[in-house]
C-alpha cells in the first residue's frame, strides 16, 4: 500500500462527545481522499475509549492509542504526531472542526508543491456552546465561515527566521501540517515540559533546512480550513487552563532559551507578545512576589 500523503494525528482528553462530533464531518472526507486519522487518548475518564473503538470498527483508516496513565500535555499532543506513517501530519485538537473544503485544499497542496512545512487557517467560535454537538456542523458554522473568508490564495515563506518573527507562537495546533519525518527527527524532546514541543520541533526543522538549503519553503493557505469550538479566555482554554500560570512564568520564557540561534535577533518580538497575552498572570505574580518580601 503507497504511503498516505496526509494523515491527521488528534491528542484527546475527556471530550469525547466533542470528539466523536468532529470525527462525525471528518471521516467521510478522509476516507474518500484516503487521509487516516489517528487519536492518541490521553487516559479520559469519560466515553473517549468507547466512541474510539466504535469508529475503528467502522473504518480501518481510523487508529487509537490509549495512555496507561495521563502524561504531561506536550507528551499528549507528540504522541499523536508519533502515529502518524504518513508523510504529512495534520495535529489538530479533539475541539477542532476540519472544514472539508479545506482538507481538500490542503491535501491538494501538498500533492503539488510539497513544502517544507504548511500553515492552514483557523477560526474559533465567538462563543462557548455556539454549535450543538448532535447536530450536524457544518450548516451550524457556515455563516461563520462565509463572514471570516479571506479568499484561497497561498502565501509563501522563504526564511525561516522570517517566518518566526511574523508568525512564533501564533500557531494553534491546528494551523501547521508537519513533514512527518522532519518533525520528529528533531530533538523535540527538549521542549516537552514547555507544553510546545510540536512548535518546538517546527521551528527546529526549519532552521536545519535553512542551513541545508539556504531558505525554506513554508505555505500558508488564506482558506479557514478548521475551527475550535472551544475559545480561549484569560486562563486560556478549558483543558488548559490548569498549565496558564505555567506557561506565562516557566514554560514559554523556557521555550524561547531553547530555540535554535537563528531566532535569536526576534526573541524580543514574542517576549512583547506573551506579555501581553498574559498579562494577567504576570501582574498576579508580580504582587505575590511583591507580598512575599
Amino acid at each position: 500500500m503507497a504511503r498516505p500523503r496526509l494523515a491527521i494525528a488528534i491528542p484527546s482528553l475527556n471530550r469525547g462527545t466533542m470528539l466523536d462530533a468532529v470525527l462525525r464531518e471528518a471521516v467521510p472526507v478522509c476516507e474518500a481522499l484516503s487521509i487516516p486519522i489517528f487519536v492518541s487518548d490521553n487516559h479520559s475518564e469519560d466515553r473517549t475509549p468507547e466512541i474510539c473503538s466504535a469508529w475503528a470498527s467502522r473504518w480501518a483508516g481510523f487508529r487509537y492509542q490509549r495512555h496507561p496513565r495521563r502524561v504531561p500535555f506536550g507528551h499528549s499532543l507528540m504522541s499523536a504526531v508519533e502515529m502518524s506513517d504518513a508523510e504529512y501530519t495534520w495535529l489538530a485538537g479533539d475541539d477542532d472542526y476540519l472544514v472539508p473544503d479545506g482538507i481538500r485544499a490542503a491535501l491538494d497542496c501538498l500533492e503539488t508543491r510539497q513544502p517544507d512545512a504548511l500553515v492552514v487557517r483557523t477560526v474559533e467560535v465567538p462563543r462557548a456552546g455556539f454549535a450543538a454537538l448532535d447536530l450536524p456542523l457544518g450548516p451550524q458554522l457556515a455563516a461563520l465561515l462565509a463572514s471570516e473568508a479571506r479568499g484561497t490564495a497561498i502565501r509563501e515563506h522563504t526564511r525561516a527566521d522570517e517566518f518566526f518573527a511574523e508568525k512564533h507562537i501564533i500557531l494553534p495546533a491546528p494551523s501547521v501540517i508537519y513533514p512527518t519525518e522532519r518533525t520528529l527527527a528533531t530533538d523535540y524532546s527538549r521542549y516537552l515540559e514547555t507544553h510546545h514541543a510540536h512548535i518546538g520541533a517546527l521551528f527546529e526543522a526549519l532552521a536545519v533546512i535553512q542551513a541545508e538549503r539556504g531558505g525554506v519553503r513554508v505555505l500558508e493557505l488564506e482558506q479557514i480550513c478548521s475551527v475550535s469550538l472551544t475559545v480561549h479566555n484569560d486562563q486560556g482554554k478549558d483543558q488548559w487552563s490548569d498549565v496558564f500560570h505555567y506557561l506565562a512564568v516557566e514554560g514559554f520564557p523556557k521555550w524561547l532559551s531553547l530555540l535554535p540561534p537563528l531566532y535569536a535577533p526576534h526573541i524580543h518580538i514574542v517576549e512583547e507578545h506573551l506579555r501581553h497575552i498574559f498579562r494577567g498572570v504576570l501582574r498576579e505574580a508580580e504582587t505575590s512576589k511583591a507580598e512575599a518580601r
